[in-house]
C-alpha cells in the first residue's frame, strides 16, 4: 500500500487501519496494529470512510494505482466527531481513574495538546483535501439517515439529477428510486438496519431525475456508525446511463445478430482448421436434416457427396492457404435422409494474428436453382433443337413465313420469302430490315425497267391494318417481282408477348398466281352460269340433280333445295312419249351430246318449252362422271313464232289483197266515175236509176275492198285523240238495241282513263265485232262485260308478247260467259275467212279486221278461252300524250270549177279517159302521162304551165314515190295530190312528208277529187 496519510475503514469489523503518518500524528508507535488495539486515543473518522470508494474508482480510471481501501470511504462529513476531542475523552477515561498518575497524565495531556495542534492542522489539510474530492467527484456521494432521508449530497448528484440542494436534502430515497428497483434497495437497507451487513454493492438501479429522465447508477453503500451505533448510510453512485444505453444497444445488436444468424435463410457455419463444425444456425440443421448436436464436431467432408469430396478437400486447403480471400464454391452434399442437396458456399478465413481462428461460411440451398439450371440447359438444348427443326420446317415449306416488329422490321424470315419475294442472300439478311429495303434495292438494280419490282404498290398496308385492328386478317397482295407477276394469299395476325402486349405482326403467304388465274376463270364461269338466263342443271350418271343455277329456280318455280337429290323427271309434263326419253338416255350412254326440245311443267303446273343440250362430262381418264344440261326457255319464242307465222300469213293475204285491191279499185273508179258523169245526162228515169244502182254496187265493192285491206293493215286511218270510255258508252246504246235481251251488258270503266290516238269508226268496228261474236257464243243468254283501265307494261311482259313495247297502255277487255273455244280454234281465230259458223252466217273477216285495226293503232290483242268458260279479249292501246292542239281543217265549200292545168299521171287508160271527160266539164285543162318518166319529161317541158299534178303511186317503171321525189327536186313548190287505190297509212304519211299536198283514195267520188284539187289550188303558191 502506498505511504499516504489515508486511513482504511474495515466496514465489517469496525476497525480502522492507519497509515504510518497517522500513527505518527497521534504519537502512536504501533504502526502494525489496529488503532482500536493501541494505547492511544482512537481516531474516530467514521462518517467519511465510504465516501472515498468512488474516488478510488475514479483514480483507477485515471490510471493511478489504487485498491478498494486506498481511499477513505467516509470522508464526506466529520461533523460532531472531532478526533482530538475523542482522543481526549478516551485518554481522560483512561487516566482519570489513575489519579496517581496525574503527572503522567498531565504530561500526556501536554503531549496530546501538542499532537492535537499538529493533528488539527493536518486534519484541516486532510479535510480540505477530501472536501475537494467530495465536491468535485464525478460520482454522486451522498448520505441519508436511518429513515432513508437524504442528509448530504455533492454537486455531481445535484447536477445529474437536476435538483437543488434544498430539494434533495430531506427527500426519502424511496421517492427517488425507480419502483422496479425499490425492493432491492429496501432489502439492502433493511439488512443494514438489522446489522446483517454494513456494506453493499456494487449494484445497479434506476432513478427518476427531476425532468423525468431515467438515470442509471452503479451504487456502493456502507453503514455510518457513531459511538458504535448505526446513524446513517453513506453511498457512492456512478452515473452509468450511457453505459447502460451502450449495453442495451449491444444487447439489441447481439439479439439482432443472433436473430439474423438463427433466422437467416442461408446456412451460417463456422469450422475449425480441421474442418469440424463449431457453429451452425437453425437453417443448416433444417437443410441437412441433422440436429445441432449431431453436426457440432463433425467434419464438413462427412456431408459432402463422395463424388465431390476430393475437390471439396482441395478447395478447403486452398482457402486456408490464401487466408485473406473469400471463396465461393458450389458443391453437392447428402442430407441425413440421403437427399442430394446443392449448396452455394461462400467461405472466409478469420485469423488472430497469424493464427487461424476459424473458417466461417454462408451456405445457400441452390438445389432448385441447380434443377432450374439443368432444366434450363435441357430447355436450351431442346429449344436449339426445336429452333433447328422449326427453321428446317419453315425453310422447307413452299409458303412464305415471317415475323416483324412494330416498326415493320423483320424479326424472322424463312427461305421462301427470302428467295421468292425479297431477293435476300440468306435468312439472316432480312432481320432488322423492312420490305422497302429490298424493294428499293431491286429497283436500283434495274432503273430502266419500272415494271421490274412493283409488288404491293397498289395494295393496302396490311401490317398497319393488323396492328390497328389487332385481329388476324387475310389479304390479297400482288405485283411484279423481278419482272414476273406474283399473286400472294397472305394471312397476318398480331404478334403478342406473354403479357398480351402487341410487339409486331406474324404472317404467312402462299404463291397463288396460277390458282388465282384458275379461280378467276372459274369465278367468271360460275358468274356466267349464275347470271345466264339459260337453265343449267348438273346431274350424276344416274340423273340425280347435283346443281341448278338461279335461272332454273326462276323459270321452274322450284328452289334449289327442292330439287337437289331428285331427278329432272319432276319437270315432266306428259307431252313426250317414253320413246322420247329412251332415245335421250341412249344418246347419253353412248357418250354423245343430246340436243332437243322439251315441253316441261313448272311447279305451278304451267307448261313451258325449252331447247336443251345435254353433254356428258368426262374425267381425265375419259370416264363419264356427270351430265350438264343447258336449256333455254323458248316459250315466248314459240309463242312469238306462232304469232309471226300468223302475221306472215296475214301479211301474205294482205299483200295479195292489196295487189287485187289496186287493180279492182281502178276498175271500180272507172265504173263509179262514168256513173257520176252519165247520170246527169240521162233523161230516162229508168236508165238513171240503173246507173245509180251501178254506182251503189260499185261503192259496196269499194267497201268490201276496204274490209279486205283492214285485216292486212293496208288501210289509212283517220286517228285523233280519243276518249275510249265515251266511244264505249255510245256503242253501248247501239248494242242494247241490237243484241238479244237475255244478254246482260256490264260496263266497268275507269274514271281516270287516259286518251288514245285512234280512228273512232274503227274503234266502233272493234267493239261491234267483238260484241256480236260474244252474243253468238251465248245463244241462251249470259253476261257481256266491257272494261277499261290504265296499265303499265314492263320488259318481262313485253318479252312474252309480240308487238308489245314497255310503257303506258289503255287496256280494253271484252269478255263473255259463252261456250268458249278449244285451243286449236283459239290459235286460228284471227285468220281471214276462218269461221266456225255455218255457211252463210259469217265471212270469217270479223276478228281479222279487229286484229288489223288494233295493229294499225300500234296496239296488240290477246285472247284467253277454254271450253265452257267463255272468252276474254284484251286489247292494249298505247297511251296518247297530247301535244300542241291541231288547228281545225276547214273543208272547202267553194266552186268545183277552175281554169288551171292539171297533169294526171296514171297507167290505167280507162282512168285517164274518164278524167279527161270529167275535167273538161269543169273548165280544167288536162295533161296526161302513163309513167313516171313520161311525167317528168312533160313537167320539164311545160312545168310553168302546170298548176297541179294528180299522181298514182302504183305504176310500172319509176313508180309514184320516185316520181314524186323527182318532181319536188325539179320544182320544190309543185302541187301534188296522190290518188291511189292501195296505200297504207304509213305510205300516206311518207308521201305527205316527201312533199305531196294531199291524198285521195280510190275509188273516189269525182266531186271529192275536184274538191281536194280546188282546196290545194286555193291555198296559193308559196314563194
Amino acid at each position: 500500500m502506498a505511504q499516504k496519510t489515508i486511513l482504511h475503514l474495515d466496514s465489517y469489523h469496525q476497525d480502522y487501519d492507519w497509515s504510518s503518518s497517522i500513527h505518527r500524528a497521534v504519537g502512536s508507535h504501533e504502526t502494525n496494529a489496529p488503532l482500536s488495539e493501541t494505547r492511544h486515543t482512537r481516531a474516530v473518522i467514521q462518517e467519511s470512510a465510504n465516501a472515498f470508494q468512488s474516488g478510488r474508482r475514479q483514480i483507477a480510471r485515471l490510471g493511478q494505482a489504487a485498491t478498494d481501501h486506498d481511499v477513505l470511504e467516509g470522508a464526506a462529513r466529520i461533523e460532531g466527531s472531532d478526533p482530538v476531542r475523542a482522543a481526549e475523552r478516551e485518554l481522560l477515561s483512561i487516566f482519570f481513574p489513575v489519579i496517581g498518575l496525574l503527572v503522567v497524565g498531565i504530561l500526556a495531556l501536554l503531549v496530546i495538546i501538542l499532537y492535537r495542534r499538529r493533528y488539527e492542522k493536518a486534519l484541516r489539510r486532510s479535510e480540505q483535501r477530501y472536501r475537494d474530492l467530495f465536491d468535485h467527484s464525478p460520482d454522486i456521494i451522498y448520505t441519508h439517515d436511518m429513515d432513508g432521508n437524504y442528509t448530504s449530497v455533492n454537486e455531481a448528484g445535484l447536477k445529474i439529477l437536476g435538483m437543488s440542494r434544498d430539494e434533495f436534502i430531506g427527500m426519502n430515497f424511496r421517492k427517488l428510486v425507480d419502483p422496479e428497483f425499490l425492493p432491492t434497495t429496501e432489502n439492502f437497507f433493511r439488512m443494514k438496519l438489522e446489522g446483517k451487513v454494513h456494506q453493499t454493492g456494487p449494484y445497479q438501479l434506476a432513478v427518476k431525475a427531476k425532468d423525468g429522465r431515467t438515470v442509471w447508477f452503479e451504487v456502493n453503500t456502507r453503514t455510518i456508525f457513531q459511538d458504535g451505533k448505526a446513524v446513517g448510510v453513506q453511498g457512492v453512485a456512478r452515473d452509468i446511463t450511457e453505459r447502460k444505453l451502450l449495453e442495451q444497444q449491444l444487447k439489441e445488436a447481439q439479439e439482432r445478430y443472433r436473430s439474423f444468424v438463427e433466422e437467416a435463410q442461408d446456412g451460417i457455419i463456422e469450422t475449425d482448421a480441421k474442418g469440424r463444425f463449431t457453429f451452425v444456425n437453425e437453417i443448416t440443421t433444417k437443410t441437412t436434416g441433422y440436429s445441432r448436436s449431431e453436426l457440432l464436431g463433425k467434419s464438413y467432408l462427412d456431408l459432402v457427396d463422395p463424388e465431390f469430396r476430393e475437390k471439396a478437400k482441395s478447395l478447403y486447403r486452398s482457402q486456408l492457404a490464401r487466408k485473406d480471400q473469400a471463396v465461393y464454391v458450389e458443391m453437392p452434399i447428402l442430407a441425413k435422409d440421403g437427399r442430394r442437396i446443392w449448396l452455394g458456399v461462400r467461405t472466409s478465413v478469420f485469423l488472430e494474428g497469424d493464427k487461424l481462428k476459424s473458417v466461417r461460411s454462408i451456405a445457400r440451398d441452390i438445389t432448385e436453382r441447380k434443377k432450374a439450371e439443368e432444366a434450363l440447359k435441357e430447355s436450351e438444348r431442346r429449344y436449339k433443337e426445336l429452333y433447328r427443326m422449326m427453321r428446317l420446317m419453315c425453310d422447307n415449306v413452299p409458303d412464305m413465313i415471317w415475323a416483324k416488329d412494330v416498326d415493320k422490321r423483320f424479326l424472322f424470315a424463312n427461305r421462301a420469302i427470302c428467295h421468292d419475294l425479297l431477293g435476300a442472300q440468306d435468312t439472316d439478311e432480312p432481320v432488322g430490315k423492312t420490305d422497302m429495303f429490298f424493294a428499293e434495292r431491286e429497283r436500283s438494280l434495274h432503273p430502266d425497267n419500272p415494271h421490274w419490282y412493283t409488288f404491293g404498290e397498289i395494295c393496302a398496308d396490311s401490317d398497319a391494318v393488323v396492328m390497328e385492328e389487332k385481329v388476324p386478317r387475310r389479304f390479297d397482295e400482288f405485283g411484279n417481282v423481278k419482272g414476273q407477276f406474283l399473286y400472294l394469299d397472305v394471312y397476318k395476325a398480331p404478334l403478342l408477348d406473354e403479357a398480351g402486349n402487341m410487339i409486331g405482326t406474324v404472317g404467312c403467304a402462299r404463291v397463288v398466281t396460277e390458282e388465282r388465274r384458275r379461280e378467276e376463270e372459274q369465278a367468271r364461269l360460275i358468274t356466267a352460269i349464275n347470271q345466264t338466263a339459260d337453265t343449267v342443271i348438273i346431274t350424276d350418271t344416274k340423273g340425280v340433280i347435283q346443281f341448278v343455277n338461279p335461272a332454273f329456280e326462276k323459270i321452274t318455280g322450284y328452289s334449289r333445295e327442292e330439287v337437289l337429290g331428285k331427278t329432272p323427271s319432276v319437270l315432266k309434263s306428259g307431252k313426250h312419249s317414253p320413246e322420247f326419253y329412251k332415245t335421250l338416255w341412249r344418246t347419253l350412254r353412248e357418250k354423245k351430246v343430246w340436243t332437243g326440245h322439251f315441253i316441261n311443267k313448272k311447279k305451278d303446273g304451267t307448261l313451258y318449252e325449252e331447247d336443251a343440250t345435254i353433254t356428258p362430262v368426262r374425267d381425265s381418264s375419259g370416264r363419264v362422271t356427270s351430265y350438264v344440261a343447258v336449256k333455254r326457255d323458248v316459250t315466248n319464242e314459240a309463242m312469238l313464232q306462232k304469232e309471226l307465222l300468223h302475221s306472215q300469213k296475214m301479211e301474205a293475204i294482205g299483200t295479195l289483197a292489196g295487189g287485187i285491191a289496186h287493180d279492182l279499185n281502178n276498175v271500180l273508179q272507172v265504173i263509179l266515175g262514168y256513173c257520176q258523169l252519165l247520170t246527169p245526162r240521162l233523161q230516162d228515169d229508168t236508165a238513171s236509176k240503173g246507173l245509180q244502182a251501178i254506182a251503189t254496187a260499185t261503192r259496196r265493192a269499194g267497201d268490201l275492198v276496204s274490209r279486205v285491206l283492214t285485216f292486212s293493215r293496208k288501210i289509212q286511218t283517220e286517228a285523233r285523240p280519243l276518249e275510249l270510255n265515251h266511244e264505249i258508252r255510245r256503242i253501248h246504246e247501239l248494242l242494247q238495241r241490237t243484241i238479244p235481251k237475255m244478254i246482260q251488258i256490264q260496263l266497268r270503266l275507269a274514271d281516270d282513263l287516259h286518251l288514245i290516238h285512234a280512228d273512232a269508226v274503227q274503234i266502233e268496228q272493234i267493239l261491234m265485232n267483238l260484241s256480236v261474236n260474244a252474243a253468238h257464243a251465248m245463244p241462251d243468254g249470259g253476261v257481256l262485260s266491257i272494261q277499261t283501265e290504265n296499265v303499265s307494261l314492263d320488259e318481262d311482259f313485253c318479252s312474252r308478247h309480240a308487238g308489245a313495247m314497255p310503257g303506258e297502255y289503255i287496256l280494253l277487255t271484252v269478255s263473255d260467259t259463252g261456250c268458249g273455244m278449244e285451243k286449236d280454234i283459239l290459235e286460228r281465230i284471227f285468220e281471214p275467212f276462218f269461221t266456225t259458223k255455218k255457211v252463210g252466217e259469217g265471212t270469217g273477216l270479223g276478228l281479222s279486221m279487229v286484229y288489223g285495226i288494233v295493229a294499225a293503232h300500234n296496239g296488240f290483242i290477246l285472247c284467253d278461252s277454254q271450253p265452257g268458260a267463255g272468252a276474254t279479249f284484251r286489247i292494249y292501246f298505247p297511251r296518247f300524250y297530247p301535244q300542241v292542239e291541231e288547228a281545225a281543217v276547214q273543208e272547202s265549200t267553194g266552186s268545183l270549177l277552175g281554169n288551171e292545168t292539171v297533169l294526171l299521171v296514171d297507167d290505167e287508160d280507162e282512168v285517164v279517159s274518164l278524167a279527161r271527160d270529167a275535167f273538161a266539164g269543169y273548165g280544167y285543162t288536162l295533161l296526161t302521162a302513163r309513167t313516171g318518166e313520161e311525167a317528168l319529161e312533160l313537167y320539164k317541158a311545160q312545168g310553168n304551165d302546170i298548176d297541179i299534178v294528180v299522181l298514182d303511186l302504183v305504176m310500172p317503171g319509176m313508180g309514184g314515190r320516185t316520181c314524186l321525189k323527182e318532181l319536188i327536186k325539179l320544182d320544190p313548190t309543185a302541187r301534188v295530190v296522190i290518188a291511189s287505190g292501195f296505200a297504207t297509212e304509213e305510205t300516206v304519211k311518207q308521201v305527205l312528208k316527201s312533199g305531196a299536198r294531199s291524198f285521195v283514195k280510190k275509188p273516189f267520188e269525182f266531186e271529192d277529187l275536184l274538191l281536194e284539187i280546188r282546196k290545194v289550188l286555193d291555198e296559193g303558191r308559196p314563194r
